[in-house]
């Protein structure tokens, strides 16, 4: 039995400035905001015995898992990486309703499958992510951390939910903490966006 913990980023610069960033070389990583958050996160999961902790490699994401992980590994993980936004990559949400507005509710009737402007679908995420999930599920027992992105988090909730409806509720907050169990055959959500450790 392995216990995924999948834990969002910190807020990052562009998160503050609402700019959509896939790409690593234009992540600026983690803002005052999401360091200090990224704090919080270390000092709730301080007594978490965990057998591995991966990361996206996004700047944003390793800057999050440094701040738990002390002087344990890091793994850096390209299954784990943020969602392909295609041509919405670089373009804060004003931009992206004023160019492909008129693709929007198109996408809204089939989430799973969409490719508005070119991003990569959910569908696509859920399979880099049940790959991940076999490989490291076979690898470790215990508890696994995992610190990346919304939309794998999302993902993730899907497979172990088997309920669409979180493709429509929004991402998870920053740092948010959400659990996943592993039989080795089947996933099970055990808790979605836990924020508690956060300031309010």
């Amino acid at each position: 039995m392995t216990e995924f913990i999948f834990i969002r980023h910190g807020t990052s610069v562009n998160n503050e400035e609402r700019r959509v960033n896939s790409t690593r070389e234009n992540d600026r990583g983690l803002s005052e905001r999401g360091q200090r958050q990224a704090r919080l996160l270390a000092k709730a999961l301080a007594n978490e015995e965990f057998d591995a902790i991966y990361s996206s490699p996004f700047p944003r994401a390793l800057q999050t898992a440094s701040a738990i992980a002390g002087a344990r590994k890091v793994s850096q993980e390209e299954l784990l990486r943020e969602r392909d936004e295609g041509k919405l990559d670089g373009l804060n949400h004003k931009e992206i309703r004023a160019a492909y507005g008129h693709e929007r509710e198109a996408y809204d009737a089939n989430k799973l499958h969409g490719r508005m402007a070119g991003r990569e679908s959910y569908a696509d995420i859920i399979a880099r992510v049940k790959s991940f999930v076999r490989t490291a599920g076979a690898l470790h027992l215990g508890k696994v951390a995992i610190v990346t992105h919304g939309a794998v988090i999302v993902s993730a909730a899907v497979m172990a939910s088997n309920d669409h409806s979180y493709l429509s509720r929004g991402e998870p907050k920053q740092t948010s903490v959400t659990r996943i169990v592993w039989d080795g055959k089947e996933m099970k959500l055990k808790s979605f966006g836990d924020d508690l450790h956060l300031e309010k």
